[in-house]
């Protein structure tokens, strides 16, 4: 990327961040998403990755997950209920909800929006990080 990325190009990218979670909060996720993400990144090892990859970090916005999680299991209890009515109902057993624009605000709002409010270091959010060629 550094060498596809013009002088005075900025990389931007979002990523996860377990690496700074506290032990104690890792047990509020119910899944990790395998095998997409196989590696948790800290803020510290992502400075020092951009530094090892000829980047200059400019910035990190943090974004608590904490009201995307708590949706993620509202989402996932009403999924629950409505695949034990459609069993009840003799329907197969797994119910696909299809993806709509509502949905994705709702999305967007609670991890962007409300995360944005309670960034907090030793809790589960997402970065985006901002760097440029060193």
């Amino acid at each position: 990327m550094r060498d596809r990325l013009r002088d005075r190009g900025l990389l931007l990218f979002e990523t996860g961040n377990f690496g700074d979670v506290r032990l104690d909060r890792l047990a509020l996720v119910p899944r990790f998403q395998y095998p997409d993400h196989l590696f948790f990144f800290s803020t510290d090892n992502i400075t020092r990755l951009l530094s090892l990859s000829g980047f200059e970090l400019l910035d990190m916005h943090r974004y608590s997950l904490g009201a995307d999680l708590l949706r993620w299991r509202l989402s996932s209890a009403l999924k629950s209920k409505s695949a034990a009515a459609h069993a009840c109902k003799g329907h197969p057993q797994e119910v696909v909800s299809p993806s709509s624009p509502l949905k994705a605000r709702i999305e967007f709002l609670s991890r962007y929006g409300i995360g944005s409010l309670f960034p907090r270091h030793d809790h589960h959010q997402t970065l985006i990080v901002v760097a440029r060629k060193a």
